[in-house]
């Protein structure tokens, strides 16, 4: 009969079957399977394959009826899904149980809702569905079975509602109260439940059913006697029930050091979902009740875990979108806006649709400021304002402001987002193509800007084809593929596009063309042969006007295509025009000296900003035209003569130094001879007070320039350091720094060695340009900030770095260049490093991946992995997961083994734990090209990441080690810490590494700092292995300096390790030491450092009369505190009578606890289960 009732369930799960299902026949069929249950264990003639069957269409399916479904139909649905296995896609019964728990909600609230005179059939039509107990059980039950405890709705509806359900329902019987007792106690936990049971009996017991109904008497019995009043059967599933819940309320616990805890119950992945919708219920419950104050960044946090796992529970969401509104209501009334509350705003913006309340009021706000702002101007009629047209108007110039705002590279709000996805279908198509390019570079695209761009590609001028192709470089899921295939394959458009043109857009339109499309996906071969047919078609049209273009236009073409392939022709007809420019405003080779008489004169034909500009666009550009070079050489050094004996307030040393760092960038030999003869002078002086600022720091710029002939001179190796002392020393930075001045000083401390940061005069420099920091261009600010920390690093002090050049920074991290990004990456290590800005950069760094070489990649991720906290935040997670995966698709671009092992070290602080991540970069590593780069710092950076996350690859790993067997003299001590942290936490068996490398470390003991020393105790500890000339040396300098201990939980530690290597714990001198120091702060005991110490003391018998006392007194006081665990009551019982230690106040006070330990559910398996049922039916 299974067999035959399995076939047909099988039939009914096949698509085209379950998608032809009406409801009434889906809920018939659900309500059949939980009646006969084809697919329990328990059914005879179980068909062997039945857990094959794939419900998943019958799922779907449903989730289509829900919405329709009456409270009965329900829990039909929900009973049925109870008894269909899940086995392919576990992810679909939470799903069905979100749509069941929001059907129930709907109608629970209907029947709350007063009818009013127009809702009087509704309700009349409504009145025989309302939601009953038993209903509400079956969704409970449902979501038990399929892990889902942490549904906020359903918490609602249970301690709100179950009473209201029982007192006026039908009446209670003994085995719906006893399904009752169950269900509520197991999800809710026996506490809470039997607490709720209360109040459901005092209901119950007040009403007129209460003498005739036989449920009340369960629900008596269950307030009194303990365990529960369960039948078998209620007893098993209850059973089955908390031992689910508790198993997922231990892998959330922070405290489960078990190395295999969190996995054995759920994969990482469904952990992080878990933990976010636990912790957004205890903020809910918090709100509800209104008794506690709720933090903004926790409010903010509960927000972007509703984002990023797409919550969708209305209470949740009712909730927070009140608790946001009053938030920002309150906000208003203070004078001052927090920084907390523009952060809320922009959640707000960013998930309209999940608050609408507060969205109403923060659009109702934004009117009412607009027309105050508008009401002394003129008058506006209310038809015009709310015309489409009229909205579309108000929208370009936010479009416009957005879409500049992207290309420079600052931060896009999630308020102008909101602003430029409204209204969409009013847009003309050069808008649309710009929004798509907003939203490829913040996020997805929306969907209907690509359908509404699909409609008016042909009407597309240059700037939004520009748009369009800019959007196509930030597109990670290849979603404009064919409106650009159709946009580019319309050559007549585009022709006539190009045709009227200007000189600006065509070159930006070449630099766009010539960007590599994104590495995320595969751009079909016939779109990259438009683009280049392009290209063309754009480089033809700057050939052909070369000629009669103005000098700003020639700059723009210098500046931006110059270093592209294939344009050195149109390049180098734009220099000669240059030329020709420059022999016009110099004609003769005497009449070079024009630019320095006619410097000043508004008159002159070129004056030296344009000069500037023109070094700028060669640099920018990379091009060398000598010709041109030459010329203006001439013309510079004309300008420039005699600058070295001019005042020291001569406008050109502004001038000069800003040359001076543009050749410094550019290095021509033709201009370095301009700046040589310039600044030979300064190395002359005998005395530089009389020297100007500028040119001196023009002369140390100098010294870096690799066209300097005397670069490598001895006198140019010590200049940076004479004159920078000479600069602290004569404080002329503490006076008002130029912007230029600022750029060129904060130039030569990038450039100089890491090992001369922690310089005083350095530190000088530093501190004097930080205050004015936030003036510079985004690239200096950053540039100063990594600077900073740098130094700081080097002189073990914090930097005061103010919070505006944080704020100015963060703005613009998306527009830095790839090498600055990457060394602020790296200074996020430091505490003292600003959190935005942190958080920043780990938003942005998979956007910016393609920007970046697989080394700054992997120094990126690493720097990050070192940040305070790597891993815990949400973002930090989102970020690993997207960037691992864009890792593992371009492994063949990483070559380099240290650039691998910085990587995989970066992403295993981060606990990013994806095994195909490690096996794809494993077998990289593996490959003889790869493995010959590896030093032994990126050996033991491997080792660590794949013990951190506890991967093993036998022949990677057992090669590694070999070569630090054989080579173990010559790992410095960081090394020989992280591998044998790393391969601890492998558990790899390979006693030769243990010893070989813990003889390095007894050998070497003074060189690990003291958390280093207690590192490679736990690590030898945690797989029980011995070597006791490394315990013979670590342990007396752990025990001298215990009281460094960061608590006394640490000291305990390193006792449980010491005895795990066997060392005589009872006898040594250094356990003693380290036991007296646990006595003395005993009072800082945890339950589980408790149960450590009882432990060792019952293996080796160990007779510490202090230590017996200590845990004695230590207990009792947790007892007291409800800290202290039942098991760990009985083992501190036990561990004193083992010793024959008499506590009477510790067995008058642990003695009922520790007797509740053994009343805890006997954990049995499959076959000891069904036995135990056997013997019950019999």
């Amino acid at each position: 009969m299974s067999q035959v009732v399995v076939q047909l369930v099988r039939r009914l799960a096949t698509p085209a079957v379950a998608s032809a299902l009406a409801k009434e026949e889906l809920c018939l069929a659900f309500a059949a399977v939980a009646q006969l249950r084809p697919f329990s264990p328990d059914a005879p003639d179980a068909a062997a394959g039945s857990s094959a069957v794939a419900a998943e269409p019958l799922a779907r399916r449903s989730l289509r009826v829900i919405p329709h479904c009456t409270p009965q139909e329900l829990r039909m649905i929900a009973l049925g899904a109870s008894a269909l296995p899940w086995s392919t896609t576990p992810a679909l019964p939470t799903v069905v149980v979100d749509a069941l728990v929001q059907g129930l909600h709907r109608h629970i609230a209907n029947r709350n809702v007063a009818a009013s005179s127009l809702s009087q059939h509704l309700a009349k039509a409504q009145r025989g569905h309302y939601v009953r107990l038993h209903d509400l059980l079956a969704v409970v039950t449902q979501a038990m079975d399929a892990g889902v405890f942490f549904n906020v709705t359903l918490h609602e509806l249970i301690t709100q509602h179950t009473e209201s359900l029982a007192r006026e329902g039908p009446i209670l019987s003994a085995a719906a109260a006893e399904e009752l007792i169950a269900v509520v106690c197991a999800y809710l936990g026996e506490e809470e439940g039997v607490a709720l049971v209360r109040r459901i009996r005092a209901a119950l017991t007040a009403s007129p059913q209460a003498a005739v109904s036989t449920g009340v008497d369960v629900l008596d019995r269950c307030v009194v006697d303990q365990p529960l009043p369960l039948t078998p059967t209620r007893t098993a599933s209850y059973a089955r029930w908390s031992k689910h819940r508790s198993a997922l309320l231990a892998s959330l616990r922070p405290s489960s050091a078990s190395p295999s805890s969190i996995n054995d119950v759920v994969d990482p992945a469904t952990t992080r979902r878990l933990k976010a919708q636990c912790d957004v219920l205890l903020l809910v419950q918090r709100l509800l009740r209104g008794t506690e104050a709720v933090r903004d960044e926790d409010l903010l946090k509960a927000l972007e875990e509703v984002k990023v796992f797409q919550i969708y529970d209305p209470v949740t969401l009712r909730t927070l979108d009140d608790a946001l509104q009053q938030r920002l209501t309150d906000v208003e009334k203070t004078p001052l806006t927090p920084a907390a509350a523009v952060a809320c705003e922009n959640v707000v913006y960013a998930q309209a649709q999940r608050l609408p309340r507060t969205l109403a009021m923060l659009r109702a706000r934004d009117a009412a400021s607009e027309s105050m702002k508008t009401s002394d101007g003129a008058t506006t009629t209310t038809t015009a304002a709310s015309s489409s047209s009229a909205k579309a108007l108000q929208h370009l110039p936010v479009i416009q402001s957005v879409y500049q705002k992207a290309l420079a590279g600052a931060t896009v709000s999630d308020k102008d987002l909101f602003l430029v996805g409204d209204n969409t279908n009013a847009y003309g198509a050069d808008e649309v193509a710009q929004a798509i390019f907003v939203f490829a570079h913040t996020r997805d695209i929306p969907s209907n800007f690509i359908a509404v761009l699909a409609t008016t590609v042909a009407t597309l001028t240059l700037d939004g084809v520009l748009a369009l192709l800019r959007a196509t470089r930030h597109d990670r899921a290849g979603a404009l593929r064919t409106v650009v295939e159709a946009c580019l394959r319309n050559s007549t458009h585009m022709q006539q596009c190009i045709a009227g043109a200007s000189v600006a857009s065509l070159v930006a339109l070449v630099e766009v063309l010539s960007q590599p499309p994104t590495r995320r996906t595969t751009t079909p071969k016939e779109t990259t042969a438009l683009e280049a047919q392009l290209r063309e078609l754009a480089l033809a049209q700057l050939h052909l006007h070369v000629e009669a273009m103005p000098w700003g236009s020639l700059l723009c073409v210098v500046r931006g295509i110059g270093k592209l392939p294939g344009t050195q022709d149109t390049v180098q007809a734009a220099c000669d025009r240059l030329t020709a420019h420059l022999e016009a405003a110099n004609p003769g080779k005497g009449a070079a000296m024009t630019l320095a008489t006619n410097a000043a004169s508004p008159s002159s034909l070129l004056g030296i900003s344009k000069y500037l500009e023109l070094v700028d666009a060669l640099q920018s550009g990379d091009v060398v035209n000598e010709p041109l070079l030459d010329g203006l050489a001439a013309a510079l050094a004309a300008y420039f003569t005699a600058l070295s004996t001019s005042a020291a307030d001569d406008a050109r040393h502004a001038a000069f130094l800003r040359f001076v760092l543009l050749e410094l960038r550019y290095e021509s030999p033709e201009l370095a001879e301009v700046v040589a003869g310039v600044v030979q002078t300064v190395g002359r002086a005998d005395d530089w007070a009389a020297v100007p600022t500028e040119l001196l720091v023009s002369a140390v710029l100098f010294t870096f320039d690799r066209c300097n002939v005397s670069s490598f001179s001895s006198s140019a190796f010590a200049l940076p350091h004479l004159a920078l002392q000479h600069i602290a020393q004569s404080r002329r930075l503490s006076e008002s720094v130029t912007a230029g001045l600022a750029t060129a000083v904060v130039e030569i401390l990038s450039r100089l060695p890491v090992a001369d940061a922690d310089n005083a005069a350095v530190t000088y420099c530093v501190q004097a340009l930080l205050p004015i920091g936030a003036s510079l261009t985004p690239i200096t600010a950053a540039r100063l900030i990594s600077v900073a920390y740098r130094t700081a690093s080097r002189a073990a002090s914090a930097p005061a770095v103010p919070q505006e050049l944080y704020d100015a920074v963060t703005e613009h991290v998306r527009g830095l260049p790839p090498d600055i990004f990457t060394s602020l990456c790296l200074s996020v290590s430091s505490p003292s490093f600003d959190e935005a800005l942190a958080n920043r950069l780990v938003e942005v760094l998979p956007r910016v991946a393609d920007q970046l070489t697989p080394r700054q990649l992997s120094r990126c991720v690493f720097g990050l992995g070192e940040m305070r906290g790597a891993g815990q935040r949400l973002s930090h997670q989102v970020m690993s997961e997207d960037l691992s995966d864009y890792a593992v698709d371009n492994v063949e671009l990483f070559t380099s083994g240290r650039d691998i092992a910085s990587l995989l070290h970066g992403f295993a602080k981060l606990q990013c734990t994806k095994r195909h991540l490690y096996s794809t970069f494993a077998r990289q590593v593996n490959r003889r090209c790869v493995r010959y780069t590896l030093d032994f710092n990126s050996i033991s950076f491997l080792l660590f990441a794949f013990g951190s996350v506890k991967f093993v690859d036998a022949v990677l790993v057992n090669s590694l080690c070999t070569i630090f067997v054989d080579h173990a003299d010559e790992l410095a001590a960081p090394d020989l810490l992280m591998t044998l942290r790393g391969v601890s936490r492998m558990c790899l068996l390979n006693s030769q590494v243990y010893w070989r490398l813990g003889m390095q470390v007894a050998e070497r003991a003074d060189e690990f700092p003291l958390s280093a020393q207690c590192d490679l105790i736990h690590a030898y500890g945690f797989i029980e292995q011995q070597h006791s000339a490394m315990v013979a040396a670590l342990a007396p300098r752990i025990a001298a300096n215990v009281s460094a201990l960061p608590s006394v939980s640490a000291a305990v530690d390193v006792l449980l390790s010491l005895w795990r290597m066997d060392y005589r714990v009872a006898v040594t001198e250094a356990s003693k030491v380290i036991a007296d120091h646990v006595v003395q702060h005993s009072s800082e005991l945890s339950s589980s450092d408790l149960a450590k110490l009882c432990s060792i003391i019952l293996d080796i018998h160990w007779a510490h009369g202090p230590l017996l006392d200590a845990i004695a007194a230590r207990s009792i006081a947790l007892k007291a505190e409800d800290g202290l665990e039942a098991g760990v009551a009985r083992i501190v019982l036990d561990t004193l009578g083992s010793q024959h230690v008499f506590h009477l106040q510790a067995r008058t006070e642990l003695s009922q606890l520790a007797r509740s330990a053994s009343k805890e559910a006997v954990q049995l398996s499959g076959e000891e289960e069904a036995q135990l049922k056997l013997l019950i039916s019999h």
